[in-house]
């Protein structure tokens, strides 16, 4: 998995002897190989767009929607990274834990709490081997928004 992130800062005080120095450029690569050196595992990648439908929305990590127009099954593999794009003029996407059963809920953020998104946001994890195994009766990441956003997602598997 690989992110990289840059920003140009200008500088407006304390500048060197050029107009050069007056903007300062910041990197930060996340260039991930998991676990201990090895390559992260990613049996499957799926990029797709979620949509909520009153407010909610399931993704079912045991069909994943591929480019091609079909599903990928992720049971027994492990989510290994997830990117969340929630597009400007959204409101606040949440990914919360739940415990219901009866929604088979994959809550891979940990056992309480909760991760939003705002609008315009962007939201990257990696989990190289930490959370647990999709299973039939843990596969649904659970959203919750306003109405009927949708967000880019991209999920690795593995």
């Amino acid at each position: 998995m690989k992110i990289d992130f840059g920003a140009i800062e200008a500088i407006t005080a304390n500048i060197g002897a050029s107009a050069a120095d007056a903007n300062i450029e910041h990197k930060l690569n996340l260039n991930q190989t998991v676990p201990n050196g090895t390559s992260l595992p990613a049996t499957v990648v799926a990029s797709f767009s979620q949509s909520l439908t009153s407010s909610t929305a399931y993704t079912d990590m045991t069909a994943l929607p591929k480019a091609n127009g079909a599903t990928a099954d992720c049971t027994g593999l492990k989510l290994q990274g997830i990117i969340i794009k929630n597009p400007t003029g959204n409101a606040t996407l949440t990914i919360a834990h739940n415990t219901s059963t009866s929604v088979s809920a994959y809550s891979f953020i940990g056992t309480a709490g909760s991760i939003s998104i705002p609008a315009g946001g962007t939201l990257a994890l990696c989990y190289p081997e930490a959370a647990a195994d999709v299973s039939t009766s843990a596969k649904n990441i659970i959203w919750a928004g306003t109405g009927t956003q949708s967000a880019h997602v991209l999920i690795i598997a593995g």
